[in-house]
């Protein structure tokens, strides 16, 4: 009204409106003051559109294309690290920082079992580092199993929640699976203790691309590791190539000098080329076996 009253009139102004019921409604505001019969600019003639949908959408979109933004740089920030614990802990801070809680906790699968275990946790779900869960059980255990996200808006009262008291600090919890091809390697989850808190739609779309990020970065650091033995085993192999190649020589070297220091028969001669002829083909397959990786 007061810029209304001093420009005369207003155009396009959005006006946020908070009703009795406490819905906030935006309307778009277009008015002129004109004046009445006595010369005094009293009346006001304009029209109010109702852009609340609009506002909500563009909401949205802005806030869609700031999720965008900070999954290209967690994309950047996550792929680089080749050490498995550095990836997990910038995977949950990341993870957390997307939907606004420093509580979360990452399971891995445990080789050659059918378990996962807590590997990495933060805010009040560090204390659960190292608890384990079957598939099937409980969130994480859900989320292994059917390899789908899982949220859940009240922990407490969750028939399928595990019966463990620890929990009961939960409210709204979501679990996502961490993939590698069509398999499930682990479950990212993150939790709100606050009952005011609860994970959107569209919270729980941004994460599931986060988590394809995610499972993306562990195939690559396991890829590293894998590669990592694979280089120790060879360097291994070729320590105990050139030991051999070092005592097959130092044999040969004995040998021919036994032949040149004596006169020896044609029965020990041939014997010693014999052996010779051992030590060159256990040279040589030793150095097959170290070019082959075996």
């Amino acid at each position: 009204v007061a810029l209304l009253r001093k420009q005369g009139y207003v155009k396009n102004y959005e006006i946020r409106h908070r009703r009795k019921d406490g819905e906030v409604r935006w309307v778009l505001a277009n008015s002129s003051l004109l004046e009445d019969e006595m010369g005094e600019r009293s009346i006001i003639l304009g029209t109010l559109i109702d852009i609340t949908e609009q506002k909500q959408l563009e909401e949205r979109i802005l806030k869609q294309n700031e999720y965008l933004q900070v999954l290209h740089d967690t994309a950047l920030g996550i792929i680089s690290h080749t050490e498995l614990n550095v990836l997990l802990e910038a995977i949950m801070l990341r993870a957390g920082s997307l939907v606004g809680t420093s509580h979360g906790f990452i399971y891995l699968s445990e080789p050659g079992t059918m378990q996962m275990s807590v590997k990495f946790a933060t805010g009040e779900l560090r204390r659960f580092i190292g608890a384990k869960t079957n598939m099937g059980d409980g969130l994480a255990g859900r989320v292994w199993q059917t390899g789908r996200p899982i949220a859940v808006d009240n922990y407490r009262d969750w028939a399928e929640r595990l019966d463990v008291s620890e929990y009961d600090i939960l409210h709204s919890i979501v679990g996502l699976p961490l993939k590698s091809g069509r398999d499930v390697i682990g479950v990212i989850g993150l939790a709100h203790l606050d009952p005011e808190r609860e994970f959107g739609d569209e919270e729980i779309s941004t994460l599931s691309q986060f988590a394809e990020l995610a499972s993306i970065a562990l195939d690559n650091v396991r890829l590293y590791e894998q590669f990592q033995r694979e280089l120790s085993q060879r360097d291994s192999d070729l320590r105990r190539l050139q030991k051999s190649i070092d005592n097959a020589i130092a044999d040969l070297r004995v040998s021919v000098g036994k032949i040149v220091d004596k006169k020896s028969d044609a029965n020990e001669i041939e014997s010693l080329a014999h052996r010779m002829s051992e030590e060159l083909e256990l040279i040589a397959t030793s150095i097959r076996d170290a070019l082959s990786g075996h």
